[in-house]
This record gives C-alpha cells, structure tokens and sequence, in this order.
C-alpha cells in the first residue's frame, strides 16, 4: 500500500500581509496554493499511490468562494478518473457549520462530517485493505483530547491509519485538539497523518507520527520547501516514508556581508549576486523564490545609507527578476549588527530595559494595546477584521519596532563617540 498524506491546504489564502513593493505578485501568491495541490495530484497519479489523505485546513475558512470549491471538485475527479480514493477531514480553518450547505465530491471522496471519530474502510486496487480513523472540526475551537475517542488497532485490515488536525498538550491555550504522543503510540495504528502545523516533522518513527507541513508557506515565517509524504507499507510494516516537494513558491533566508566602503549601488550588486544562486536551482526546481536579505556588519555603513534602508529605499532599487513564469523577489531587508551588544555595553541598566520592552512586545495584551489605534481603525475593522489575529503581521510589526530601536540607539551612540 502507498499513500500520500498532505494538510493545511489552505485554499482561498488572502495573502493580505504582502509588502507593497510585491502587490504585483499578488495573483502569483493566491495562486501558489492551488497550484501546489495540481502538484500534488500529478504526483499522486505519477506514483500510482493508492490513497491520499488529507488531514485538514483544506481551504483557509469555512466559507470558500465558488473558485475553490470548483477547484478542488475538479482535482478530485482527475484522481477518481485514475482510480485514487481520497480520504480527507476539516480542520479548525474550515471547519463545518451544521448550517451551510455541503460541497458534493466525486464518489472517490471519503469525508469526514462530524466530531465523533469515525472510520472508513477501503479495499484498495491490489485487493488489500486499509482502515482509516479520524473526525471533522464543526467548530473553531476543539480544547478536549480526543485521541480517548479513537479505538485500539481492532486489525481487521491490513493497515489502520489515524487522521488528526491537532497540537501536542502543552497546558494552556490547548484550542486545537490536545493530544500526548505516547497516546497515539498506544493506539498501535500504522501511521497517525496529522495536520495543523506548518512545518513538516516527524514526531514518532515506530509507529510514524507526522506532520505533513502545508503545501505552501503563505508568508516569511513559513520558509523553506514545503510539501507532503508519500508512505509505502509491505507485509505489515512501513518500508519508506518520503517528504515530496511541492511548493510553487519558496520563502527563503539569505545573508549578505557589507564592507566599510559600501555604496548603495555595492549593496545592490551583492544583493543581486547572491540572487544569482536561486536563478541556477529555478532551473531544476520550477519554483520561485522571495526573499529575505539580512545585512550582515550593517554598522559599517554610514548611518544615512542605514537609515535610507530602514526606509525601504533599498527595496525600490531591487527589480523582480523574472524567468518566464517564474520569479526571484526581496520581501525585506534587515540591518544585522554587533551593535546591540556595543550600544548597551556601557550601561547593564540600557540593556535590561532593551530586553524588557522588545519581550513584552511578544505577549498579547502588550501588543494589542500598542496596536490598538491601528486594529480599532474603521477601515482596518470593517476590511481587515482578522489583522490582530495575523501572526506574520505581528512578527513584522515587532522586529520592524526592534530594528527602529537600534537604529535610534545606534545612531545616538555615534554622535556620542563622535562628541567624545
């Protein structure tokens, strides 16, 4: 038996937190996730997998535009079409309210509907069979275990696979499904397919508990590759369980060191060097990249260039680079230095306070009231109602506030010298 597990879809993905100077890649962004999935299901029916699985956050809300919905139908049909059933939950994004009507899927579309724990056997085309537990969310918040829900391997197929959309129990604010590792280890199934983080990762290996990862990261904080598995089971056991690359679209980190006779003009030319890089992997990866540039020993630059870049001025000098359909973007520039620890060397006090602020800043009622003139703003309210719920804004928000402190101290600290 060969499966591939996916999650956190996320169809209908907003993207609403893109920078300015990107809004012409916007289309490229809401796009990225439906074309991941096209991925996926050209995959699927290249290994001739025999069933994909989806552990929920199918589309990114419980309301889905009619584009989504015709979308994932269509998929659905290219793999009933090559004979691959699909098994699939709803997650704590798209959760299913009693009152909305239903999407009918192909009849190889095996939906969970509730919140009780369910299963769903199938014989599979080489005659072997394969027992699936799981549930649906039906509302957005689900604080109790429910891994006490799913029986022991009753083994009355070949192979029994758990789906889940859950986090591990860490004690508070356990809104999404909480569960104990050695839990699902107990329930002695073949694999447990999870779902609800975005990062790929493997929990357990005997049995193996995973989390796909989405399919695409939707923002700087979900860089790298994203993708699926595709697992294999002979004679009883898993014999392999591979991570499949499926992003269309990559976030991706890169380090650029300056020199103390740095010009803008040098600066751009090592930027767009380093890009050079990504051109060369484009051509065997078909994907695109946007970037961050950290620039490494910024204090050697003159405090006008550092403020100039502060002010996104840089970005401006930066062209997307484009290859066909294809794309190398910079999301964002950071100023990284020494001069944190030179700034506050002096003064402990400084320092402590420093530490003190930017780590408040991270804690929900602090944030929130910093922010609050801006999530209280009409507009903001009536357009953007999820923004203070947005955690790449926020992470923006912050390390934005953390360099403009350093800038400020950086820049006091030099007059200082100088006066001195």
């Amino acid at each position: 038996m060969k499966i591939m597990h996916l999650a956190d879809l996320h169809l209908d993905s907003p993207f609403i937190g893109v920078s300015k100077h990107l809004r012409s890649l916007h289309h490229n962004l809401v796009n990225a996730p439906y074309n991941s999935f096209r991925r996926a299901v050209d995959k699927a029916i290249e290994e001739e997998i025999d069933a994909l699985v989806i552990a929920g956050d199918i589309y990114d809300a419980n309301h889905q535009t009619i584009y989504a919905q015709t979308f994932l139908v269509r998929e659905f049909e290219r793999l009933n079409e090559a004979e691959i059933p699909v098994v699939m939950i709803h997650g704590n994004h798209d959760y299913l309210n009693e009152d909305k009507y239903q999407v009918v899927y192909p009849e190889n579309v095996h939906e969970f509907t509730t919140q009780d724990v369910e299963f769903v056997d199938l014989t599979l085309k080489n005659q072997q069979t394969a027992r699936f537990y799981g549930f649906s969310y039906t509302q957005q918040w689900i604080q109790e275990n429910k891994i006490h829900a799913y029986p022991v391997n009753p083994k009355v197929t070949d192979y029994t696979i758990g789906l889940l959309h859950g986090d591990i129990k860490r004690g508070q604010d356990d809104n999404y499904a909480p569960f104990v590792i050695q839990e699902l280890v107990d329930k002695n199934y073949d694999y447990w397919t999870l779902g609800h983080i975005h990062q790929d990762q493997i929990l357990h290996e005997h049995p193996t508990i995973a989390y796909s990862g989405t399919i695409q990261g939707r923002h700087h904080n979900e860089r790298g590759d994203k993708g699926g598995y595709i697992a294999e089971f002979k004679d009883g056991r898993m014999i392999s369980h591979e991570f499949v690359s499926l992003a269309e679209i990559v976030w991706h980190e890169m380090d650029v060191f300056c020199q103390a006779d740095f010009q803008a003009s040098d600066i751009v030319k090592a930027i767009q060097d380093a890009m050079a890089n990504f051109r060369q992997d484009q051509q065997v990866s078909e994907r695109s990249y946007i970037l961050t540039v950290h620039l490494r020993d910024s204090d050697l630059l003159s405090p006008t260039l550092q403020e100039q870049i502060e002010n996104n001025e840089l970005l401006q000098a930066l062209e997307t680079q484009f290859t066909e359909s294809l794309f190398i973007a910079v999301r964002k520039v950071i100023l990284e230095s020494d001069i944190e620890g030179i700034q506050f060397e002096y003064d402990p006090k400084l320092n402590e306070s420093f530490k003190q602020i930017t780590g408040q800043m991270h804690e929900e009622e602090h944030y929130n009231e910093i922010m609050g003139e801006v999530f209280n703003h009409p507009i903001v309210r009536k357009w953007l109602p999820d923004l203070r719920e947005d955690e790449a804004i926020k992470d923006e928000t912050i390390e934005s506030a953390k360099q403009a402190l350093n800038q400020q101290f950086n820049l006091a600290f030099e007059v200082s010298a100088d006066e001195d």
